[in-house]
Parts: C-alpha cells; sequence; structure tokens
C-alpha cells in the first residue's frame, strides 16, 4: 500500500494553520504571550486577527481542500510552497535585519518551517506539479 505524503501533509499543515489561525483570530492576547510579546492594543488585535488569524484559516482551509479532493491537490501543494517560502523569508529578513529574536519559540519554529518547505519543494518535484 503506498502512502499518499502530499494528502497527508496537506491535511496535517492544514489543520495546523486553522487551528493557529483560530487562536490568533479569537485571542491575540494568547499568542502575545507564547512569544513574550506585549499584547498591544486594538490596533495591534487588529493586525493579528487580520494578517494572522484570517489568513492562516483562509490558507489552512485551502490546503483541507486539497486534502479532501484530489484534483485540487496540485492547486494546494503549490499554495503550501508559497505559504511555508513567504514565512520563511520573512524570518531571514528579520534575523537579517533584527536579529535573533529572544523567545525560545522562534528558533524551533524556522527549523520546522524550513524543513516542511524542503518537504513541500521535494513532493512538489516529484509529483511533476
Amino acid at each position: 500500500m503506498k502512502i499518499d505524503w502530499i494528502f497527508w501533509l496537506l491535511l496535517i499543515i492544514g489543520l495546523s494553520l486553522v487551528g493557529v489561525g483560530g487562536i490568533y483570530w479569537f485571542d491575540p492576547d494568547i499568542m502575545y504571550g507564547l512569544y513574550g510579546a506585549d499584547p498591544g492594543g486594538k490596533m495591534e488585535h487588529h493586525l493579528e486577527r487580520t494578517g494572522f488569524g484570517g489568513l492562516h484559516v483562509a490558507i489552512g482551509m485551502g490546503l483541507l481542500a486539497g486534502a479532501a479532493t484530489p484534483r485540487l491537490r496540485p492547486a494546494a501543494l503549490s499554495l503550501q510552497m508559497i505559504y511555508l517560502a513567504g514565512i520563511v523569508f520573512g524570518r531571514v529578513g528579520s534575523f537579517i535585519f533584527d536579529g535573533v529574536p529572544a523567545s525560545p519559540v522562534i528558533m524551533p519554529e524556522f527549523v520546522v518551517e524550513s524543513l516542511l518547505l524542503l518537504v513541500t519543494i521535494r513532493l512538489h518535484r516529484s509529483a511533476q506539479l
């Protein structure tokens, strides 16, 4: 029996993004606390709910749609690759311009995101998409 790695990767990352986005959307203070940042006020909450909450939920739903519908998998895998490349690119830029943040969560996240990007690129190439 052959394992459909694309299905599982889309499913796991899709569920993760919906979960993380949901937390950002419903209670941004939890995420600020995770990173040791100040929660801020209404403007910061607006930016968190929009940029991290709504956007992550939407991308996660797109990945889940790809996991559930084989004909959507090529597009979902491309979306996942673009999303992860954007996150990794953003983190690298932050490391260059801002230095490595003090939060102990950032570097493990960066490593996982980078590895997931490499796996996604490999699957994308092997699927000849």
